[in-house]
């Protein structure tokens, strides 16, 4: 093979799984005469090569190694960490370990190699490199708390961690939420969550987990809690959805949805703090001796019989109501609105699908609401919408550009803290008997005061089908999947906060009364729409 003047040498030409067997004899300087005999039988030994290690996977409570493994061999796995050499973990015959009881914030490395049956000599070499793996313990959530906003998560700080990934449950298992280095997040219902059919227990539910990344999120630093931790929804949120005053005061209406063992409880803001009204199993209240000229917030909670537990979380901002205050621009828009109906007032028919009515929303934040006027209608879509404006005494209807020609069905208020900017976020929803299906199409809305600019980013459609539940998922691209849905719509609204904006909307015609606002009186008309406007109100910044 070789001549050498050393005691030593490796043959790299060899294949792993054979046997080779060498011999040695000395020889002169110029190697041409023999100096000593050599061994007939020679000196064997079955090469095997370095076995590879495929992964090293943090877990719950260690590292989970795998390497490339053949049947009916023994290995041996080592691990070392900073500063010290390489120490036996186990033997193994499977090509998989989870070593345990392992220091937080450390860094492991790894290497194998083949050993023979009785564990006494070693049939292989080992990757002196190896592969490594930082480990830091499990983050545990502490907390998860029901807000009016979302689902705020709260779990301990772990020491070592660069970089935590929050994920939640669905009908599909675990889905990334977000990457985050602080420790509580609040969920604010921005993703997909889809159905199970095969488990009903995760439909409706929010279950959270976390688990340790590092810093550019491309390995795991830990493990997770694979059960993870389920918010406890308890009762809904009662929402006010009327503010008016025509009963001798402000009465305050909101959705009834307190359960048996339940109550409410509404509170007017006074100084800055909460006080508390009244306690009523009825779903409205009237505050009296309310006095002209100012300003009323209210909130609604409920609590148990006995009034000494809440059982349903709230809206911190509250709705704002103005009462019976002296505001000429808004005197002279409803007077010109009861002036002249013919040139705003929606048909007055029943639909399925819309009801015919108005409601106020300021949409440039000059302060002073644009009239959203709806169309009812019969038909699937059928959203007509059409906004008016009112400036320096001229009403006029406002024009759209050209990708939609009318307003989507809910808006929602939030607030860019690091643009410092409104955002309003349109959601149209739309569905199908015949075909069985449900679409939302998220957009934003921006209106400089000339023209309406309504710009879709995402669309998410369930369909029922014979096989089951159907997911689509869309957005400026295109057909897409519900990752890249969520990240849509996690970069669109994900660094803002909710302005809790609340419009009340007058019903001009409803099921059973198509001709509801011609049997009202000309001071009912104008109290309607007067407590619309004043009901407007978002959390100002």
């Amino acid at each position: 093979m070789v001549d050498t003047t050393s005691t030593s040498y490796i043959d790299k030409d060899v294949s792993s799984g054979r046997n080779y067997t060498y011999t040695v004899r000395c020889i002169s300087d110029d190697g041409k005469s023999f100096e000593s005999g050599f061994n007939p039988k020679g000196s064997s030994i079955r090469y095997n090569q370095a076995p590879k290690i495929l992964e090293t996977n943090v877990v719950n409570g260690g590292i989970k190694v795998i390497w490339e493994s053949e049947n009916n061999t023994n290995y041996r796995l080592y691990c070392k960490t900073e500063g010290k050499g390489w120490t036996k973990v186990c033997d193994n015959k499977t090509g998989v370990v989870t070593h345990k009881n392992l220091q937080p914030n450390k860094t492991y490395t790894y290497t194998v190699r083949a050993i023979s049956s009785d564990a006494k000599k070693y049939l292989s070499g080992y990757d002196p490199v190896g592969m490594s793996a930082k480990y830091v313990a499990t983050p545990k959530i502490s907390k998860t708390e029901v807000t009016y906003d979302g689902v705020k998560l709260t779990w301990n700080k772990v020491a070592g961690a660069e970089k935590y990934r929050v994920y939640y449950k669905d009908g599909e298992g675990w889905n990334k939420l977000v990457d985050t280095k602080g420790t509580s997040y609040l969920d604010k219902g921005l993703v997909s969550r889809e159905l199970s059919i095969k488990d009903n227990s995760v439909n409706g539910q929010y279950i959270y987990t976390v688990r340790c990344i590092s810093s550019n999120g491309k390995a795991f630093q830990s493990g997770y809690d694979t059960k993870g931790s389920k918010a406890n929804l308890g009762n809904e949120c009662p929402e006010i959805v009327r503010v008016d005053s025509m009963h001798g005061g402000i009465t305050v209406s909101w959705t009834d949805v307190c359960e048996d063992n339940s109550k409410y409880r509404i509170y007017v803001k006074e100084k800055g703090s909460w006080k508390k009204l009244a306690d009523t199993t009825n779903n409205y209240y009237t505050h009296k001796n309310v006095k002209a000229g100012q300003t009323y917030t209210y909130t609604v909670r409920c609590v148990s019989k006995n009034g000494k537990k809440f059982t349903s979380i709230y809206n911190p901002s509250g709705v704002t109501f103005k009462y019976k205050t002296t505001d000429k621009t808004r005197d002279a828009y409803i007077d010109y609105l009861l002036k002249h109906e013919s040139e705003w007032l929606p048909e007055l028919k029943v639909g399925n699908v819309a009801l015919a009515g108005v409601q106020f929303a300021d949409l440039d934040f000059d302060g002073v609401p644009e009239l959203i006027v709806q169309e009812a209608g019969n038909e699937e879509y059928y959203l007509k919408a059409k906004v008016y404006t009112f400036k320096d005494g001229k009403f006029s209807l406002v024009g759209f550009d050209d990708y939609r020609t009318y307003i989507p069905n809910q808006l929602t208020y939030f607030y860019d803290k690091s643009a410092k900017k409104y955002i309003i976020n349109a959601v149209e929803l739309s569905t199908s008997n015949v075909d069985r299906y449900l679409d939302c199409e998220n957009y934003t809305l921006n209106y400089d005061g000339t023209v309406l600019n309504v710009r879709g980013y995402s669309c998410a459609h369930l369909a029922l089908e014979s096989r089951g539940l159907e997911y689509y998922y869309y957005n400026q691209s295109g057909r897409t999947t519900k990752q890249a849905y969520n990240a849509t719509n996690m970069s669109v609204l994900g660094n803002c906060v909710n302005a809790h904006m609340f419009s009340q909307f007058v019903y001009c015609s409803v099921d059973g009364y198509p001709k509801l606002w011609n049997s009202y009186s000309e001071t009912q008309k104008k109290q309607h729409l007067t407590d619309s406007y004043n009901a407007f109100s978002y959390d100002k910044y």
